[in-house]
């Protein structure tokens, strides 16, 4: 108990300090320690959740593609200038100046595509060019990999 007494008085004596967001405390109050960051991370993490994870669309799904690989595919009709999102963000450290979204990995290319991919400022977005049947390939005539080369 004594020794209890003596901790609490040393807390009342400690010198007083401002923390990082100027709020004055006591030395024994001050938490070097990350802690409250960590309280604060966790929370951030106990919102997101997987079920909230979109890596794609709603509008489009994965399956074996007949062109090449993994493509996606259209889960419902799309109408003409349907905006999917975005498939490439600019990015100096990539050695093509661009790292693709999980959207932008999986479109295959088609001379007679029904997509087309554009630029908007830092990103490359996709974005259809008619109407899409339900289970039709999303594709796009590839241009990117041709800008890099020249």
């Amino acid at each position: 108990f004594l020794q209890k007494m003596q901790l609490s008085k040393r807390k009342q004596d400690a010198p007083r300090s401002k923390n990082a967001l100027g709020k004055t405390t006591k030395g024994s109050e001050v938490d070097h320690s990350g802690s409250a960051k960590r309280k604060k991370d966790t929370k951030r993490m106990e919102r997101f959740h997987m079920s909230n994870y979109r890596p794609l669309p709603d509008t489009v799904y994965l399956k074996h593609s007949e062109i090449d690989g993994m493509g996606l595919f259209a889960k419902e009709q799309i109408k003409s200038s349907h905006e999917f999102g975005i498939t490439h963000v600019a990015d100096a450290r990539f050695e093509n100046g661009y790292i693709r979204t999980p959207l932008g990995g999986f479109f295959n290319h088609s001379e007679t595509p029904n997509c087309e991919a554009y630029i908007k400022e830092d990103y490359i977005c996709l974005r259809s060019l008619r109407e899409i049947d339900k289970d039709e390939e999303i594709t796009v005539k590839y241009w990117l990999y041709k800008i890099i080369m020249e």
